[in-house]
Parts: structure tokens; C-alpha cells; sequence
């Protein structure tokens, strides 16, 4: 017994006197330094730079109150931090700042914090059409903005189920029609600029130039046309306008729309062509 403590005894010694000191360079924070290779007997610790608190500083030096309020928005905005947003003193600005942050993390609860309802509810409405979740649509109160919020998610997501939900007559068989590109939904609206808005946006999606012969408005026909005609590259249709004076113009456009087409296919057919080259060149190094 007494030979193995003499040994435990030694061995001890042995390590102790192995044991190297604290050094400025050992990357570990010891002896007397604040940090890791440090303070007390080393360098001075160089302080860490916050960006965000240095540009905060920037922002409050600034003299004009618009100014300071507009800086510290952007800030909070770019960080995506919703507690910087507190830091804005006009309150229409904060709410704004938070709701800019909730759409682009698409997180409903800060629309929860806003005190102000129509703000909230807007925020609400941004989250849900960024998330392109109808399920928060419902938390909106407000009638015409619970519509929109739906309409928006509908079409969206191509949704026939969101687009029934929508309590205004109009907004529900514009979306039901869109989404289908169906216009026979329009039909259930009275004929006039309701039923003619309706034809109009399902020419957007199913560009169709008998929607546009269908509208009463001349203005919206022609808008319709024009589009309808640059679309399906269909110079023909720009001599149905009914005022004549926006022919030139409709025409000018479908031409841009057939060249770009053709430099688009020529772009794809070149890259076809490299394709097929290289794969020769493969087959015969094979």
C-alpha cells in the first residue's frame, strides 16, 4: 500500500511539473485574462462591433424626426425584427414596420400585438395572401377587406372552394371564373361593369378575344383586345378596337410580342443544338 501511494505520489509531481502556463497565445481563456488571450497580462480585448446598434446610432443623430423615423424603419425592416419597430415613434410608421415584418416572415402573431384593428386586420391580409392561407382571411372582420383577402388566396392557389366563401357577389364569380377559366360564371352578374370586369380578367388568364367582343364598355373592350391580341400574337384583332386611334399602338405591340417570342425559340434552339453536340462528342469519345 505505502508503494502505490509513493507511486500516485510521483506520478502527481510528474504531471504537475508538465503542466504548462497561461499564455497570451493559447487560445484558451485562463490565468488572468478577461478573455480568451486577453486582458489582465495581454493586449487589451478588442471590442466586438454591433452593425445594427452602430446604424441605430446613425438613425438617432439625425435631426429630422421624419427622417430618424424613416432610418429606423428601413433598419427594422432589413433586420426582420419586429422589436425594432418600437424604436419608430410615429405609430403609423411602427404598425407599418410590423406589418412589413409579419409579411415577409409570414408570422400572423405580430399582427396579434397591433392595437390598432384595421391595422391588424390589414396585417392579417398581408400575412395570409404571402402565406396563401385562407385560414387567416377568417380572422378578419371587416366585410369588403375579408373578400379581398380571400380573392386574392383563391386565385392564388387556384382555390374554386376559397372563391365561394367570398360574401361579395362580383369578387365571387370574377374568382370562381378566373380560376376555372370558366366566364360562364360571369354570367350570373348583371350585365353591365360588373359582368364586364369579369370577362375582362378571364381574358388575363384564358386570353379569349369573344370575352372581349362580349364586353358593353368600349374602353374595357378595346383593353381587353389589346391585350388579348398581343398575347396570342394576332395582329388581326388590333382592327377590332373600337376606337380606331389605338391600333397603331396595339399593333406596334404585337410585333414586339412576335419578336420576342422568336428570339426566345432561337435562344432554345441554340441551346438544343449545343446539347445535341456535346452528346456526339460523348457518344464518340465512348
Amino acid at each position: 500500500m505505502r508503494a502505490s501511494s509513493a507511486l500516485l505520489l510521483a506520478l502527481a509531481v510528474l504531471v504537475a511539473g508538465c503542466t504548462s502556463q497561461p499564455t497570451c497565445t493559447d487560445g484558451v481563456k485562463n490565468g488572468l485574462e478577461s478573455g480568451v488571450d486577453c486582458g489582465g497580462p495581454c493586449g487589451p480585448c478588442m471590442k466586438v462591433k454591433d452593425p445594427i446598434k452602430e446604424a441605430k446610432n446613425d438613425c438617432s443623430k439625425m435631426d429630422d424626426a421624419q427622417d430618424k423615423d424613416k432610418c429606423l424603419f428601413d433598419l427594422a425592416v432589413d433586420a426582420l425584427d419586429k422589436n425594432m419597430c418600437d424604436d419608430v415613434s410615429d405609430a403609423l410608421w411602427s404598425a407599418q414596420c410590423k406589418r412589413n415584418v409579419a409579411r415577409e416572415t409570414m408570422d400572423a402573431s405580430i399582427c396579434e400585438t397591433l392595437s390598432d384593428k384595421v391595422e391588424s386586420e390589414q396585417c392579417f391580409l398581408d400575412v395570409a395572401i404571402s402565406g396563401k392561407d385562407s385560414e387567416l382571411c377568417e380572422r378578419i372582420e371587416d366585410e369588403a377587406r375579408k373578400d379581398s383577402c380571400l380573392y386574392r388566396v383563391g386565385f392564388d392557389t387556384r382555390s374554386r372552394t376559397v372563391c365561394e366563401k367570398i360574401v361579395s357577389a362580383s369578387s365571387k364569380y370574377r374568382c370562381m371564373a378566373m380560376v376555372t377559366e370558366d366566364e360562364s360564371h360571369c354570367d350570373n352578374l348583371e350585365p353591365g361593369k360588373a359582368r364586364d370586369f369579369c370577362y375582362r380578367r378571364v381574358s388575363d388568364v384564358a386570353p379569349n378575344a369573344f370575352l372581349c367582343r362580349s364586353i358593353t364598355g368600349d374602353k374595357m373592350s378595346d383593353e381587353c383586345m389589346f391585350n388579348v391580341a398581343k398575347k396570342t400574337i394576332n395582329e388581326k384583332l388590333c382592327d377590332e378596337l373600337r376606337d380606331p386611334s389605338g391600333q397603331p399602338d396595339c399593333a406596334m405591340e404585337v410585333e414586339k410580342a412576335r419578336e420576342l417570342m422568336t428570339n426566345m425559340g432561337q435562344s432554345l434552339s441554340d441551346v438544343g443544338a449545343k446539347i445535341g453536340t456535346q452528346s456526339e462528342k460523348k457518344a464518340g469519345g465512348n
